[in-house]
């Protein structure tokens, strides 16, 4: 069984930006992400045992769909206040990412995620009993990253122990 998931690639020169931004935080004690696991997530994971009618179906989404702009507008701990885990970037989509991710659900057969969409990409993991040992107990930097979506991917996520590597199944170019 795998354990897939559609999201947006962003490009080297976006990824370039964030990691201008991480130098400054690179001795904090979490698990900072690899820049080429760096993603935003369209459709949230699933449970598949059929990989190549999933890269099919994928597939079929090609040429439906117009590159989306975003920007990134704070870097802060998530997914929220009362229990953080997470520094994350959160901003604003193009609303047609909606439609993306209606589409491909309907197309793969899964049920509708009702979960609002928050467009975010994260940077670090961290254990909840860690949190007290980071450097700030508030993060909540002013970012100004936008760029242009233009790669959507299926994914294939491999849970280890130093946490998910995301392998990319199949793209397309919007």
């Amino acid at each position: 069984m795998s354990r897939l998931f559609i999201g947006f690639a962003f490009s080297q020169p976006f990824r370039d930006e964030i990691l201008n931004w991480q130098r400054n935080y690179l001795a904090w004690p979490v698990n900072w992400l690899e820049p080429a696991n760096w993603h935003l997530t369209v459709v949230a994971p699933w449970e598949d045992d059929n990989l190549e009618e999933a890269k099919e179906i994928f597939a079929e989404l090609k040429g439906r769909f117009k590159p989306l702009p975003v920007s990134f507008n704070r870097v802060c701990f998530g997914p929220n206040a009362f229990s953080p885990r997470l520094i994350w970037a959160t901003g604003q989509i193009d609303p047609a990412v909606e439609d993306i991710k209606k589409a491909a659900l309907s197309a793969l057969g899964l049920d509708e995620d009702r979960r609002p969409f928050i467009a975010h990409v994260t940077l670090a993991r961290f254990r909840p009993e860690t949190f007290p040992t980071l450097p700030a107990r508030e993060l909540n930097e002013a970012v100004s990253w936008e760029t242009v979506l233009n790669t959507l991917v299926l994914f294939e996520s491999h849970l280890g122990p130093a946490g998910a590597e995301y392998e990319r199944l199949a793209e397309i170019e919007l």
